[in-house]
């Protein structure tokens, strides 16, 4: 009589499994921060895409118009009729139809109710009117324009201030045009105070309000600083601290800042 065979099926034992799937965990655990070190510079790749379209249509812009920049109405309404009511990125759409889309950072994408409260949020949404009846937006953006660069003209006000920039200008590479910002427009002096972007914070006396200078661009938004285009065409990113070493306006003197880490 033939004895018969016994067949052993093949498996994995639970002390196998929860080894593998131990392994697995560890991997991933791993893997992430990589994912999303590689998600984040594709993020401030696209951002320096983004700017480097605005700064096609700002230079085509003022190819229209002799190098001559946009005037600034008042804020915040910009209904005054004798200047130009429409915003910087409106100015520009024509310009560079697809920019229109690049209002936005894909770092700060998220609404942040009209005032960022961290580096990661667009300003907005924001609201301008053309009369008392008819309302242009709403708005989201996370990017911001150098305000220097405004047309200098006289208001009823006074002249603009000196520190505008009057174009052409042999600085051109190194002066901000667009970059990453909680506002829409920023005017950067050299005697800012060196401090990152915190909203419980303010800063007065520029020509759009008060809270626009310096503290408007102080975001570590990627790595430890922003992406910034400049007047020549090229777009770069820009460690906080090096902010204080471009060309914002007429008179800004270069310095080298140490940004402080603790609460003021």
């Amino acid at each position: 009589m033939k004895a018969g065979r016994t067949t052993r099926r093949g498996g994995f034992s639970l002390v196998e499994l929860i080894v593998v799937i131990g392994i697995i965990c560890i991997l991933v655990a791993l893997l992430m921060p990589v994912i999303t070190s590689v998600r984040r510079a594709a993020r401030a790749t696209s951002c320096l895409a983004n700017l480097q379209q605005w700064g096609q249509a700002y230079q085509m812009y003022l190819n229209g118009n002799r190098g001559r920049s946009f005037e600034l109405g008042t804020m915040p309404s910009r209904m005054d009729s004798g200047n130009n009511p429409l915003m910087w990125w409106e100015i520009l759409q024509p310009y560079q139809p697809a920019a229109a889309a690049g209002l936005l950072c894909g770092e700060a994408t998220e609404e942040a109710n009209i005032t960022p409260r961290n580096a990661f949020q667009a300003w907005g949404p924001q609201r301008f009117w053309d009369t008392p009846t008819k309302i242009r937006g709403p708005y989201v953006g996370s990017y911001g324009f150098n305000g220097w660069l405004y047309h200098p003209k006289s208001t009823a006000a006074g002249p603009q201030p000196p520190q505008a920039i009057r174009l052409p200008t042999k600085e051109s590479a190194h002066v901000p045009v667009i970059f990453d910002c909680a506002h829409q427009d920023a005017y950067p002096l050299d005697s800012d105070v060196p401090r990152l972007y915190a909203p419980r914070q303010s800063e007065g006396g520029r020509p759009g309000g008060a809270a626009d200078g310096m503290w408007w661009v102080s975001l570590e938004r990627h790595k430890n600083g922003v992406n910034v285009l400049f007047l020549d065409g090229h777009a770069e990113p820009v460690s906080v601290p090096g902010l204080w070493k471009l060309k914002w306006c007429d008179g800004f003197e270069a310095k080298d800042v140490t940004i402080p880490r603790t609460a003021e």
